[in-house]
C-alpha cells in the first residue's frame, strides 16, 4: 500500500512539476551575446560573451543554447553541426533558481567579411527531462573582420618610393603661413615642424600642421574582377588588403584617400564609392567597405568602370590602381587615366611569379602573395 502511495505522489509531482515548467520554464530567463569588440582584422581574436540570467525560482537543470554562425569564425572547443558555410554553435548549461551565468568563448576571425550571429535558439528541459521546450529569440549580433593589414618591411620597402614622392611633395605644398593646429609628434613628421613651446608646455613633442597652398590626395581604384574562371582568389583577397594598407599608410601622414572598386558592398548592394577621406572615421568606413566586399556578386567590369571614371582634375594627385590582371588592352585603359593629369601606377598581385613582358607606359609594381603574404 506504501508502495503504491508513493508512485501516486510521484505521479502527482511530476505532473505538477511539468505544469510549472510548460508555463514558467522560458519566463525570466534572459539570453544575450556582447562580443568585446566589434570589428577586428583577419587572423585576430575576440571574445564572445554568453550571458545567461534566470530570474525565477525553477532550476534549469538542462539548457542548451545554440546560434547560427559562419565557419570563417572560429571557436576554441567548438561542437558543430553542419549546414553549408554555416555552422549551428551549441553551449550547454545547467542552472540554479536566481542564477547568473557568463561564459567567455575565444573566437579567432579566418577571412574577412560581416558575419550575423543569429537563429538563437534556447532549449530547456523539466528537472525529470521528460519534455524539453524550444524557444526561438529574434536576436541578432554582427562583427565586421577587416582585410589584414599588410604594414611590415616588405610592404613599406616595396611601395615607401610612391608615398615617399606624393610626401615631398605635400612638404613643399604646405605654406608655412597658414598654421592649421598643432597635433601629436610622429615618427614620419620632420624636426623643423615641431613646436618647441608647446613641447615644453605639455612635456610632449607637439608639432604645427599647416594647410596645403594646394590640395594633395590618393586615389585607390581597386580591381576585384573575375576575368578567368580560374582567376586566383588569393589575389583577389590580397588586392583588397594592399588597397587597405595603402589608405591606411595614406592616412597615417594626413593625405587623404579616395577609393573606388567595381566590388559590390554586400550590405548597401553598390559599388563602393568613397572620395576623400582622413584620419580614423574615414580610415574605418574605408575598412568596412573592404569588409563588405563580395567577391561572387560583381556587376561592373573594371573596364566599365574606367571608362565612366570622372574625378576633377588635380595635378597633386596620384592614381593607385591595384588589380591582379595585366595585358596589354589593360594597360591602354589604365591609360585614358592621364587625361585628369594624375600619376597614375599600378600595383600588380600575383600568386606566382609574373611572366608578362611589363609595359613602360605606366609604373608598375609587383606583389608577389606567396614571398609578401605572411
Amino acid at each position: 500500500m506504501e508502495i503504491i502511495w508513493i508512485l501516486v505522489l510521484t505521479y502527482i509531482l511530476i505532473v505538477y512539476e511539468i505544469k510549472l515548467y510548460t508555463k514558467y520554464c522560458f519566463k525570466n530567463l534572459d539570453f544575450k551575446i556582447e562580443l568585446n569588440k566589434p570589428e577586428v582584422f583577419e587572423n585576430e581574436s575576440l571574445i564572445l560573451k554568453e550571458i545567461i540570467s534566470n530570474k525565477k525560482f525553477l532550476p534549469a537543470i538542462w539548457l542548451e543554447v545554440q546560434f547560427l554562425v559562419s565557419r570563417n569564425l572560429k571557436f576554441d572547443n567548438m561542437k558543430t553541426a553542419s549546414l553549408d558555410n554555416e555552422f549551428y554553435k551549441k553551449d550547454i548549461f545547467s542552472m540554479l533558481p536566481y542564477e547568473r551565468i557568463v561564459r567567455k568563448l575565444n573566437v579567432k576571425a579566418l577571412k574577412r567579411g560581416h558575419y550575423s550571429l543569429n537563429n538563437f535558439t534556447l532549449t530547456i528541459s523539466d528537472i525529470f527531462i521528460i519534455y524539453k521546450y524550444l524557444l526561438h529569440i529574434d536576436y541578432e549580433k554582427f562583427l565586421y573582420v577587416y582585410p589584414k593589414l599588410l604594414l611590415g618591411t616588405n610592404f613599406d620597402l616595396k611601395f615607401q618610393n610612391i608615398i615617399g614622392d606624393l610626401e615631398t611633395k605635400k612638404y613643399l605644398l604646405e605654406d608655412p603661413f597658414m598654421l592649421k593646429g598643432i597635433r601629436d609628434y610622429t615618427p614620419y613628421d620632420s624636426m623643423k615642424t615641431v613646436n618647441w613651446f608647446a613641447s615644453i608646455r605639455t612635456g610632449a613633442l607637439k608639432v604645427n600642421e599647416f594647410n596645403s597652398s594646394s590640395s594633395i590626395e590618393v586615389i585607390i581604384l581597386l580591381d576585384t574582377t573575375k576575368y578567368f574562371p580560374w582567376d586566383s582568389e588569393t589575389e583577389l583577397e590580397e588586392s583588397i588588403r594592399i588597397a587597405a594598407s595603402m589608405a591606411t599608410k595614406c592616412i597615417s601622414k594626413n593625405i587623404p584617400v579616395s577609393l573606388y572598386s567595381n566590388g559590390i558592398n554586400d550590405l548597401s548592394k553598390k559599388s563602393i564609392s568613397i572620395s576623400c577621406k582622413n584620419g580614423k572615421a574615414g580610415l574605418d568606413l574605408i575598412y568596412k567597405n573592404l569588409a563588405c566586399i563580395n567577391l561572387e556578386n560583381q556587376e561592373l567590369s573594371f573596364s566599365d568602370m574606367i571608362k565612366n571614371f570622372k574625378i576633377e582634375k588635380n595635378t597633386n594627385s596620384l592614381c593607385i590602381i591595384v588589380s591582379h590582371h595585366y595585358s596589354e588592352d589593360f594597360v591602354n585603359e589604365l591609360m585614358t587615366l592621364k587625361k585628369f593629369n594624375v600619376e597614375v601606377n599600378l600595383i600588380l598581385i600575383k600568386a606566382s611569379p609574373i611572366t608578362e613582358q611589363l609595359s613602360s607606359k605606366i609604373k608598375t609594381y609587383v606583389w608577389e602573395v606567396s614571398k609578401n603574404n605572411g
